[in-house]
């Protein structure tokens, strides 16, 4: 018995670091200063368990994280040790002001800590914004008003331009595409060296991957005429549904097939196929995504999953599953990018 207990904690880290911070509040009442070691066992579970599951939706690799306390006269910051994203900060005097603080510092200083050099500010506080929002609904409900209150109203409240990216990051959330689709292509993008500086250039990017993913998640069920491919010079990546009944019930992936592989031929870096959530379509999916992975030999199948989300049928939203393969092709990976660097995908 002890044998499996420890197993599943050496596989679960940050299941124990909620366990250590369960004993050190019941401590507290003995000791004052076990107060301390409560909050940062509990603050290091909830952000590494966000960091995990983060990591099982998209393909990045993301630090793990551990808390420091530091005097009221020093400097707060991310400090950075074997991959380890160590956050300095200050104590609060709250249990939810602490969390607040130390998951938005690790979402602004940390997650892709990369990537945001070429986005622009507003771009990087409506990321954050929304990225600290998601992490506390899914690991302390408790400390959203918190957050509301010292953090997000006031960033919204003085620019329209904030306002206007989170409202798309909303849409583009409802779908479930937020986390599993722009945060991936955000990561991808962190990895690319521009041996210019397109700051601009970068910038209306994103600006138009946003748009695009807003446009998609938007649409009605069926819409032909909404784009389902994005061609940038730094981000290319390609939706791809496969959902329909009529084929699935023949068991025919033959046009499903062509139409991905038409794709990643085309030199798309990243496929998202996506489609119903139930047990019969899943299985079928997985019959068109297995085919394409035995014709593209340097094509990996990075994540597959299930999860909630609302599409929109004749203007109106509904509750659905949708389930999710990630298709990473490694020939259409470029890193190193000179002026007039791009290739056509048409």
């Amino acid at each position: 018995m002890s044998l499996i207990i420890f197993l599943y904690f050496l596989f679960n880290p940050h299941k124990f670091e909620k366990v250590c911070s369960m004993v050190w509040w019941a401590l507290s009442y003995v000791k004052k200063t076990t107060d301390y070691r409560a909050i940062k066992g509990e603050i290091q579970s909830k952000i590494n368990s966000f960091v995990g599951n983060l990591e099982s939706k998209t393909s990045g690799t993301f630090p793990a994280v551990s808390l420091k306390w530091t005097a009221r006269d020093e400097k707060e910051r991310i400090d950075w040790e074997d991959g380890e994203a160590i956050i300095v900060m200050r104590d609060r005097g709250g249990r939810n002001k602490n969390f607040v603080h130390a998951a938005y510092l690790f979402t602004s200083e940390a997650l892709l800590k990369k990537s945001k050099i070429h986005l622009s500010k507003t771009q990087k506080t409506s990321v954050d914004l929304f990225a600290t929002h998601k992490l506390l609904e899914a690991e302390s409900s408790a400390s959203v008003q918190q957050f509301m209150s010292d953090y997000f109203q006031p960033q919204v409240t003085k620019s329209d331009d904030v306002r206007g990216l989170v409202r798309q990051f909303k849409h583009i959330n409802r779908i479930g595409a937020f986390f599993p689709i722009l945060i991936q292509e955000l990561n991808c993008l962190g990895d690319k060296i521009f041996l210019s500086k397109p700051t601009g250039e970068v910038i209306e990017e994103v600006k138009s991957l946003i748009n695009f993913l807003e446009r998609f998640s938007e649409r009605d069920v069926g819409d032909i005429n909404v784009p389902a491919e994005f061609i940038g010079k730094y981000t290319r990546c390609a939706i791809k549904i496969v959902a329909s009944k009529a084929l699935r019930d023949r068991g025919d992936i033959t046009v499903h097939h062509k139409v991905i592989s038409d794709t990643l031929s085309r030199g798309f870096e990243n496929v998202y196929v996506i489609g119903d959530g139930q047990k019969q379509n899943m299985g079928y999916m997985n019959k068109v995504v297995n085919s394409v992975l035995n014709g593209f030999p340097d094509v990996q199948l990075i994540k597959n999953y299930q999860f909630p989300g609302q599409i929109r049928k004749s203007g109106r939203l509904s509750d659905v599953k949708t389930y999710l393969a990630c298709l990473r092709n490694q020939n259409a990976v470029k890193h190193l990018y000179e002026d007039n660097d791009i290739e056509s995908l048409v």
